[in-house]
């Protein structure tokens, strides 16, 4: 009789791991379905970008002392070559005040008239770079379980919570029950329990939807945000601009 239970809860056991792995499956397809224009493969047709944002930064924000000002911003300029150039570069009064690089792997910024500095810890699992779409995607392979957590409530509705846990870092992203696109990325890791990215303002951009506002927030505090003003995919771009150079 011991015997006949415990199969029968190893068979509940794998129904139910069976269930979620389909419906983790499906909530991915759906969210390709709509941002893809149907096919996650269609993003392998952008090799390049140039995108103009406003955003700002708070460390008050993040100190969850907050006193941070929406208004207050800057301009940034983000060029992107595929799979592994990107520059990103802040302006202030339309001068460029730092160059953030990360070309095959390898991150340098400079910053003012100090010597360029590699930001990134040398333990860090190298992460793609993109839209959502494209950053959902890369995780996904890199990810050794994906396990759906059920569903989170937001001030956009219900979320479905899927898990992607890759060899150095847990990420969650919960994708609304109705549209099926992101509302929110959130992290695992003790430092992260309480910071969110709200994702929001999803436009068509040359037959795929892309978000267009990015919100993080700490405690519930926000502490830094980015709006997307202008994208051009596959723009032509000078080969020279991912060289490092201080005072381009």
């Amino acid at each position: 009789m011991k015997r006949y239970f415990l199969l029968i809860g190893v068979f509940i056991h794998l129904s139910t791991f069976l269930v979620d792995a389909q419906s983790v499956d499906s909530i991915l397809n759906r969210y390709n379905a709509k941002v893809s224009n149907g096919d996650i493969e269609n993003w392998q047709k952008i090799k390049t970008a140039i995108i103009i944002s406003e955003g700002g930064y708070s460390q008050s924000g993040y100190d969850n002392t907050p006193d941070f000002n929406p208004k207050i911003s800057r301009i940034s300029k983000h060029y992107w070559e595929w799979p592994d150039k990107s520059l990103l570069e802040l302006y202030e009064d339309s001068v460029v005040v730092s160059r953030y690089y990360t070309i095959r792997g390898k991150h340098i910024f400079f910053l003012g008239n100090m010597p360029p500095v590699d930001p990134s810890p040398p333990d860090a699992e190298n992460y793609g770079f993109g839209f959502d779409p494209m950053f959902i995607e890369f995780i996904r392979k890199k990810s050794k379980t994906i396990t759906w957590r059920g569903i989170k409530n937001f001030d956009t509705g219900d979320c479905h919570a899927i898990e992607f846990k890759t060899k150095s870092k847990t990420w969650i992203v919960y994708f609304n029950v109705d549209t099926f696109l992101v509302d929110y990325f959130g992290g695992d890791s003790p430092d992260e329990s309480l910071m969110l990215t709200r994702v929001e303002d999803y436009q068509p951009v040359d037959n795929f939807l892309i978000a267009m506002k990015h919100t993080s927030m700490r405690n519930g505090n926000i502490f830094t945000w980015q709006l997307y003003r202008e994208i051009k995919l596959n723009a032509s771009i000078d080969p020279k601009i991912f060289e490092y150079n201080q005072h381009r």
